[in-house]
């Protein structure tokens, strides 16, 4: 920033720096359940309709699990004891993160608003619907089965994280788990998508029933179980929590 300008407007540089991945997140989540076609005439020898082959939609998965690692999302000390609260005269606008903390930046809303845009722009019914019926049509495709376990095994909370990477991981695991729930409460659809959800929902559940040392992950333990049950016994009662809404893109009006 320039000199003489508050301190506090860093973070309209580290948002679009942060979110700098966010198109590359959008194009990715497409191979996933993806077909490469064409809108091609007969006769003028174009690929019409292709499943993306099973070794391309691992890698791109893979790519969206390492996009969610807490040590990607998390931004160093360094950084945050450079950003105060916006001084009088500037407020907060569409360019700056959604933040929980009052005035002050908020990391771990900021790393919040890039996984929430992850995995809502993965986990769309008609996508889950697309990798049913790709592994019907090729058995070398992943199941949704394993796409799920191996989704809820890149989430888990590790004690082997910071602190902070901590409160990042949970914070991701409850916006999987609502946006689970939230699926299958739908009507419409491939209704196999929403077994498949349900039994997973199970899966976790039991997952979390062990015991565990750290007050914090058991705290995180009991809201997503409590979510689950809520969901469980009133389905047609249950409201996921908002979703954290990225600043926006294109066109950014920032001028540093």
């Amino acid at each position: 920033i320039k000199e003489n300008t508050p301190m506090a407007t860093l973070e309209n540089v580290l948002a679009p720096l942060y979110l700098a991945h966010r198109y590359q997140i959008e194009a990715t989540t497409k191979m996933i359940g993806g077909v490469a076609y064409s809108y091609a005439n007969k006769g003028d020898n174009q690929t019409i309709a292709k499943i993306l082959p099973a070794n391309e939609q691992k890698q791109a998965f893979n790519s969206l699990m390492n996009a969610l690692k807490p040590e990607n999302l998390t931004i160093s000390e360094e950084i945050l004891n450079l950003i105060p609260p916006q001084p009088i005269g500037y407020q907060r606008d569409r360019e700056l993160f959604n933040i929980h903390t009052g005035i002050t930046f908020d990391p771990i809303g900021a790393a919040e608003s890039i996984a929430t845009h992850t995995i809502h722009s993965l986990l769309q019914h008609e996508r889950l619907a697309r990798i049913i019926e790709q592994k019907a049509r090729d058995n070398n495709q992943m199941s949704l089965n394993s796409f799920f376990t191996e989704f809820s095994r890149n989430l888990k909370v590790k004690l082997s994280y910071t602190p902070m990477e901590k409160e990042i991981a949970m914070a991701i695991e409850k916006i999987y788990v609502n946006r689970l729930i939230s699926l299958a409460v739908s009507k419409q659809g491939n209704q196999q998508v929403n077994a498949v959800i349900l039994y997973h929902l199970n899966n976790i559940n039991e997952r979390l029933s062990g015991s565990n040392l750290n007050e914090n992950i058991a705290a995180h333990n009991t809201y997503v179980k409590t979510q689950i049950e809520r969901f469980k016994n009133h389905p047609e009662d249950f409201q996921a929590p908002k979703a954290s809404k990225m600043p926006d893109g294109s066109p950014i009006g920032c001028s540093h």
